[in-house]
């Protein structure tokens, strides 16, 4: 049985009108599903972005930490640490060389161990003199607060260096430890 044309136009235009919405459909499928791909694309690219940020602060902030600690450790922590093992050589050397204040009339072993202290004394009190410039202003402040000057200390040994008598002797070695803190009674 023949279609009647009007009836096939209308079947044709029908067919036509579901394929343009068919088309328009995966389109806007096509589109949304595009979108979305973009915006993970998007996201990736973000978190790859944010990844590379994180490590970035994290270089940083390690580099920050890094030449802190090293400023801490050269310019503070080294020199109160110097401050601290000159301050005990030169307790040991008070103790180790006590007996030899006056080398007069004493044998040859004697005298030159009379001639080691001057000049251990005299060596500590420049290397006291030099180590006292690199201590950080707060530390000095600190051993003025406990009552300890070092700067007495460094006089105290050259004048120590050049005592022959005990009484003067023993003023010193006394200034010496007052000026430094020492509480020992070896000496």
């Amino acid at each position: 049985m023949p279609v009647p044309k009007e009836r096939m136009d209308a079947q044709e235009s029908a067919r036509r009108i579901s394929g343009r919405i068919r088309f328009a459909a995966q389109a806007f499928f096509r589109w949304g599903l595009m979108r979305r791909s973009l915006s993970r694309d998007s996201d990736a690219r973000n978190s790859e972005r944010k990844i590379v940020d994180d490590k970035l602060i994290a270089v940083l902030v390690g580099v920050v930490a890094g030449a802190a600690g090293y400023w801490f450790t050269t310019f503070w922590m080294k020199p109160i640490l110097q401050y601290r093992e000159l301050k005990s050589k030169i307790l040991a050397d008070l103790i180790f060389y006590a007996q030899v204040t006056n080398a007069d009339g004493l044998n040859e072993q004697m005298q030159k161990l009379y001639e080691r202290r001057v000049e251990s004394n005299r060596r500590h009190s420049a290397d006291l003199s030099a180590c006292i410039l690199e201590l950080p202003n707060w530390y000095k402040r600190w051993l003025r607060i406990r009552g300890y000057a070092p700067e007495r200390a460094a006089t105290h040994l050259i004048g120590f260096s050049n005592t022959n008598e005990h009484p003067e002797a023993n003023r010193r070695i006394e200034g010496i430890k007052s000026a430094l803190g020492i509480k020992s009674e070896m000496i």
